[in-house]
């Protein structure tokens, strides 16, 4: 089954219709909008990272270590500015993002920034 853009709502999708618009994404990213998705799974996250495509992924306050992990393999742009529930092993992960990482400071602890700082 495949999701039409115009039907797909990321934020309130099914966990299985969510990785189908993923995969939808993976093949044309101007298919959907990831800016409202609020979660993302390991498997979801892997699968994203194996694009070079702007990943603006702005609605998720948290993220597992292992998300972090596949999402520091991306070498394209990854927007997390919305993420402030991050703790020190998933942030060190995501500081070996390869591309460039967009993050609130201002929603994050002090120590988190500074570790995801060194992505810089």
């Amino acid at each position: 089954m495949e999701i039409e853009a115009h039907e797909a709502d990321l934020a309130v999708l099914t966990a299985e219709d969510r990785r189908l618009a993923i995969i939808s994404f993976v093949r044309e990213p101007v298919s959907f909008d990831l800016s409202e998705v609020r979660e993302i799974t390991t498997d979801d996250a892997k699968l994203l990272a194996s694009t070079g495509w702007y990943l603006p992924l702005d609605a998720i306050q948290e993220l597992t270590p292992r998300a972090a992990y596949e999402l520091s393999n991306h070498s394209g742009t990854l927007s997390l500015t919305g993420l402030k529930d991050i703790d020190e092993e998933s942030a060190t992960l995501l500081s070996r993002h390869r591309g460039p990482l967009l993050v609130d400071v201002n929603l994050l602890s002090p120590n988190i920034s500074k570790i995801l700082s060194r992505n810089s």
